[in-house]
């Protein structure tokens, strides 16, 4: 009786783990088909041509992909999704505040989307540099 005991324990903790991590997926998953539906608004808003934003998408997997090249990929692509689920809260939370409304942060607001994406590419670079010297 006491070898069963401690694997109940077992199935129950890693039943709650599986119910906390599906969980924590359906918040990202709901997060990201809201970036994906507002996506092309914001990027007029920012000046890019709303048809682009798929050309922009394809691309910034498709260097996760090149970047992971070596065993890695999932995680430079789940670091993408990451990074644009933490970009989705954080509009939806400005939005939430109000702050676009606000005149001092406005411009703010503007170029918060070029910024990141600045942030992003760089960071890839960097990234794509540190492994091409590493492999060479």
């Amino acid at each position: 009786m006491s070898r069963s005991a401690p694997s109940v324990n077992a199935n129950a903790r890693a039943n709650r783990t599986g119910l906390y991590l599906g969980f924590l997926q359906l918040v990202f998953t709901l997060g990201w088909t809201t970036y994906v539906i507002y996506l092309p608004k914001l990027a007029a808003q920012v000046g890019i041509v709303p048809s682009a934003v798929i050309f922009i998408l394809m691309s910034a997997v498709s260097a996760a992909l090149a970047i992971g090249e070596t065993g890695a990929e999932g995680k430079m692509t789940g670091l993408l999704f990451s990074a644009l689920a933490l970009a989705t809260f954080a509009r939806m939370a400005a939005v939430a505040g109000g702050l676009q409304k606000l005149p001092d942060y406005a411009p703010l607001l503007h170029w918060a989307p070029v910024a990141c994406w600045l942030v992003a590419g760089s960071g890839l670079l960097v990234i794509t540099a540190s492994r091409t010297r590493r492999h060479a």
